[in-house]
Formats: C-alpha cells, structure tokens, sequence
C-alpha cells in the first residue's frame, strides 16, 4: 500500500457520534521510512471537520492506515482508518482530495 499526502481516510471505529459520522483524516505528509529513525514508520495526518477544516494535526502509525475495510480472511476491520473511494464523495458532499477525474483528450 502507498501512502501519499492529499489521501483521505475514514474511521473504522464504531466510537463516533451519530450524527457526525466517521472520522475522516488527511495525509499531509510524506512517510517517513528511514530505519532507525526518530518517526519511522508515522505519517503527519489531519482531521477534517464536517464543514471542510483541516484541525488537530498529528503523527501516527502507517499501519493503522488501510486499502480495504475487511482484512486477508474477509472479515471486517473493527479498527484503523480505511482509504476512501477515489471518486466518492465524504459526508455533507464534500469532495474527496484524493478523487481523480481523467478524461482522454478529444480529437
């Protein structure tokens, strides 16, 4: 799995209010993957607000970070942050930062 700045993520913990949803994070900084290092293996993540803010920023551990909300066997992750759909849409339509629109040049 790689991870990069401007990928958004969503909680997997059952813990958040209901009205607000789950937790949604943003990568803004690069892995830091050099062995021996003070962070090794932590990326800086931010949270983001239902209205759109980037607050609470932070390091944690890139293996909390996800492709896919069920693990090897299929059963459904109870913890970590899933990647979320590269075109979907997060909560109160606000627009994933790591949606992608290609569109093939016109002749």
């Amino acid at each position: 799995m790689t991870v990069a700045p401007g990928q958004v993520y969503r909680s997997l913990s059952k813990r958040h209010h209901p009205v607000d949803g789950a937790i949604r994070i943003k990568v803004v900084g690069r892995p830091n993957t050099d062995p021996g290092g003070w962070r090794f293996g932590k990326v800086d993540i931010v949270t983001i607000t239902r209205d759109g803010r980037e607050i609470r920023r932070r390091a944690i551990e890139m293996s909390q970070l996800h492709d896919s909300g069920t693990t090897r066997d299929g059963r459904p992750r109870r913890t970590g942050y899933v990647r979320e759909a590269a075109t979907g849409q997060g909560p109160k339509g606000l627009k994933s930062e790591t949606a992608s629109v290609t569109e093939e040049p016109q002749p």
